[in-house]
């Protein structure tokens, strides 16, 4: 349960408290660091990123020769759903690309916290994070989290799946107009009762240039589908009559 977990965790900050984590092995500090993440106890990775020398903290939030099979590091940090575990370990990461990385035919950290209805506004630390150490890249970057990468749907399609029009709207705030593609073929497959297109639509400047408009509401997925035809696949004809 998770009261027996913090438990665990406040005994094992303790024990650690006690001794020189660096006269331990580093990859057993790194399994207690990952394992015990969602733990609701953040006091003890606190304790571990202040006691690991600086030139080995980076490989505490990697996989490598780990023995804990599951969930990649920062997904299990989405699970925790605590904005303090954020704060002190996000200013720690070099290479904030992590934060981004997925397996193939996996879910990356931002649709992972969608799936597990997961806080915002611990999701807006790590955009935050992305933010100030990508700028140029950022917007790239973001636009191919929400695309979904190497899974087969966009971050939307997630959302519309749970009906959650917190997330939807959260994340559509950060798309610039023309990135809105993704949401718009995610909504055109599954919207017949127009609860995700004029949603979607009205977050849109109104004053949108014509041309911009027309290649928004022309845009096609990668499998060959534009809003139209997706939505008469499924059979959903008010999407796409909505938007004409």
């Amino acid at each position: 349960s998770k009261e027996v977990k913090t438990f665990i965790a406040k005994q094992l900050k303790e024990s650690l408290d006690q001794i020189d984590i660096n006269n331990l092995d580093l990859l057993m500090i790194k399994d207690t660091f990952q394992y015990t993440i969602n733990w609701s106890y953040p006091e003890l990775q606190e304790l571990i990123l202040n006691s690991v020398a600086d030139s080995q903290l980076q490989t505490l939030f990697n996989r490598d020769n780990m023995v804990m099979q599951g969930f990649p590091f920062f997904h299990r940090m989405i699970e925790s759903e605590n904005e303090d575990l954020y704060k002190l370990i996000l200013p720690k990461i070099r290479n904030v690309k992590q934060l981004t990385y997925c397996a193939e035919g996996e879910k990356n950290i931002l649709q992972h916290a969608v799936s597990k209805r997961g806080k915002t506004e611990c999701m807006q630390l790590i955009f935050d994070k992305l933010k100030s150490n990508l700028k140029e890249e950022y917007q790239s970057v973001l636009y191919s989290l929400m695309a979904g990468g190497g899974f087969d749907q966009s971050v939307f399609d997630e959302c519309i799946a749970k009906d959650d029009k917190h997330w939807m709207s959260f994340l559509l705030k950060f798309l610039k107009d023309e990135q809105k593609d993704i949401a718009l073929l995610a909504a055109a497959a599954d919207d017949d009762n127009l609860t995700w297109v004029p949603m979607i639509m009205k977050t849109c400047d109104p004053k949108m240039d014509a041309k911009l408009r027309y290649q928004l509401i022309s845009c096609t997925s990668e499998d060959g589908f534009n809003i139209y035809s997706r939505a008469r696949y499924n059979d959903r004809r008010k999407p796409s009559e909505w938007i004409l």
